[in-house]
């Protein structure tokens, strides 16, 4: 015997009361989908235009840091440019900085695009990122929230590829329908 007779003990039956467990609650579940898992991964690697247009790339990077500056415009518009130019880690030189920061502020001056920067009744935010639902990150460069409407407004500066920036739009205007329901939701691209 494993336990020594003088130590062992026999207990006798007893019924014990057990409180009443909660009911669980059961979900049922969607059968699983099948998906295309390869276009998911065209998604990790950068494509051959990302290279081939490099420093078109680099300067629409800049004009979008640029703009992200801004909620809506104000006199000081060109003391803040120059302030984040002069932090700006690039291979451009100055003149084509230069170039690029007269363009931001001709934008910002444009009374063609004053309904997307000098807003009053609108949460603005700049460069927002939002999650799919396959928990793929978007980003939006700005994010217009009225009091029945949501703008997503996508700065581009080349129109080289005009369908994949609607296409592009669509599918940030699709995820805001989901985080903004009841709102009308519109899409536009700044060129």
């Amino acid at each position: 015997l494993l336990i020594p007779e003088e130590i062992f003990t026999c207990g006798k039956k007893q019924k014990y009361e057990h409180e009443q467990e909660d009911a669980v609650t059961i979900e049922n579940l969607k059968p699983a989908e099948y998906y295309d898992w390869i276009e998911f991964l065209n998604d990790e690697f950068l494509s051959v235009d990302h290279f081939k247009n490099r420093v078109l790339r680099q300067k629409g990077e800049i004009v979008h840091r640029f703009l992200a500056l801004f909620e809506n415009t104000n006199i000081e518009a060109e003391k803040i440019i120059e302030l984040d130019r002069m932090s700006l880690d690039v291979t451009l030189d100055k003149t084509e900085i230069d170039v690029l920061k007269d363009h931001t502020i001709s934008i910002l001056n444009d009374t063609a695009f004053a309904h997307f920067f000098n807003v009053a009744n609108a949460a603005i935010y700049n460069e927002i990122e939002l999650i799919t639902e396959y928990g793929h990150s978007k980003r939006i460069d700005r994010l217009m929230e009225f009091e029945n409407e949501v703008w997503v407004v996508d700065y581009k500066y080349s129109d080289e590829m005009k369908d994949e920036y609607r296409e592009q739009v669509n599918e940030y205007m699709d995820l805001c329908r989901g985080i903004y329901e009841g709102k009308t939701v519109k899409g536009f691209v700044l060129l």
